[in-house]
């Protein structure tokens, strides 16, 4: 009797619920209700979410090439919400410039209303655009902030720079930011010696204990057999930032140490030399650095392209007046960079060609030659003039800044520790040029 009572009341009920269901779906008198198939409906009114009850979350990366209405679609939002997604995220950022490998998500409730949808861009920036119950959607940029926290990086060179300051601790961007800002004074190509040392105190972020990567450099040092430099960061009163050495001098010079990245000097700067196609003995007014066809060909330094063309046996040929007094020359390139032509601006290491064989070559290389006042001199035995120096007003200032700045890097390096950022120091995680003036733990200074 009791087991007939149960299975007559479960008819019941799954009757009941069907008959709920045929309601919702059709409408009291068989119109429709604006279910799945009316998405406008819904993206206006979407069913109220029960209390309390999780939502139901989907994400799929960004693959090349793929833009964000085909990544939508292959999550399985309908339209009229794919296009209100996409409107609202457009007016936070450039749709076009979604990277590869950034993360897009869903989040549906149970009633199949979508309630959000998220491109996260890396792990600080994400964008989201909420659906609520009433009302219009949102669009809101989302940035957590890091900890940022003060370490040192040291060691000996042992191989490569590169691989010597990854087994540090470092990574790649570190060590490239490490060699630009000391390349004046050291060519990492050729200088570095097993056994040299370097050292760095260096921002480290982190969130939720994760290490996302290295910020500002405030000191770093190499000290080789064959050549030296060090320098610390410091902004003047002005908010210029740059990196002095100890003698309050940039270390930055108007001429980078060489144009590219090297494998060997095949032909070095000579009165007499045999050219190598034309079988004659001729002047060679310039250094030929071998490099595989298509490495980047930098600028020395800041100037105007004063040529950009094809010039005889030069081949494809630019030319960059620096001053009153210096001209470089870069001959035999593929290609030529990006906007480079003449009456161009460019700045210091911006890349103004590619390695190529053209011109009256026999093989990749770069034909370098500089002219001083109007005379061809020797590109290995250049004097880059000397860049800026800190104010004499300021000099106690920096003085103060660079004992502190080598004091935390050498207590650091014995304790194998990092530290918090104190009061004074910047937390923007920044390069360094757009950040604001910061000074060191013990400077009293207010600025």
């Amino acid at each position: 009797m009791t087991g007939r009572l149960g299975r007559t009341r479960a008819v019941v009920l799954l009757a009941a619920f069907a008959l709920y269901v045929l309601v919702r779906l059709v409408g009291p008198c068989g119109e429709s209700s604006g279910g799945v198939d009316s998405i406008t409906a819904v993206i206006e009114a979407p069913e109220a979410q029960p209390a309390g009850e999780d939502l139901r979350r989907l994400s799929r990366k960004v693959g090349q090439g793929e833009p964000l209405d085909l990544v939508l679609r292959r999550l399985d939002v309908p339209g009229a919400w794919r296009m209100e997604a996409e409107r609202l995220l457009g007016e936070e950022i450039d749709l076009r410039r979604i990277l590869p490998g950034e993360t897009v998500g869903v989040a549906w409730d149970t009633g199949g209303a979508l309630r959000e949808v998220s491109l996260v861009r890396d792990a600080l920036t994400s964008v989201v655009v909420t659906f609520p119950d009433s009302g219009s959607a949102s669009v809101a940029m989302r940035v957590r902030e890091p900890e940022i926290r003060l370490r040192a990086v040291t060691g000996r060179v042992n191989g490569s720079l590169y691989e010597s300051v990854i087994a540090a601790g470092g990574e790649a961007d570190l060590v490239m930011r490490f060699a630009d800002l000391l390349g004046w004074e050291v060519d990492f190509l050729t200088e570095p010696r097993s056994e040299d040392s370097f050292r760095m105190l260096v921002e480290e972020r982190r969130l939720d204990g994760e290490f996302l990567g290295f910020g500002k450099i405030y000191a770093l040092e190499y000290d080789g057999a064959r050549a030296s430099g060090r320098a610390v960061r410091y902004e003047d009163d002005e908010g210029k930032v740059d990196w002095y050495d100890d003698e309050g001098s940039t270390v930055r010079r108007a001429f980078l140490k060489s144009p590219l990245q090297y494998r060997r000097i095949s032909s070095r700067f000579s009165a007499r030399r045999r050219h190598p196609i034309l079988k004659t003995v001729r002047p060679h007014w310039g250094v030929d650095y071998a490099a595989p066809r298509g490495t980047p060909v930098s600028a020395l330094g800041e100037g105007v392209v004063t040529f950009a063309g094809r010039k005889g046996g030069y081949g494809n040929y630019v030319e960059i007046r620096h001053s009153s007094s210096y001209t470089t020359c870069y001959a035999h390139l593929w290609k030529f960079g990006k906007g480079i032509r003449r009456g161009v601006r460019v700045a210091q290491g911006q890349v103004i060609g590619l390695v190529g064989s053209t011109g009256l070559s026999t093989g990749p290389h770069l034909d370098f030659r500089v002219k001083r006042n109007g005379d061809f001199v020797d590109p290995l035995r250049l004097k880059s003039p000397p860049g800026r120096s800190v104010p004499g007003e300021e000099r106690e200032s920096f003085d103060r800044s660079r004992e502190i700045a080598w004091h935390l890097a050498d207590s650091l390096a014995v304790t194998g520790e990092s530290m918090a950022l104190l009061p004074g120091w910047s937390e923007d995680s920044a390069s360094g040029e757009k950040s604001r003036r910061s000074t060191l733990p013990g400077d009293d200074a207010t600025r």
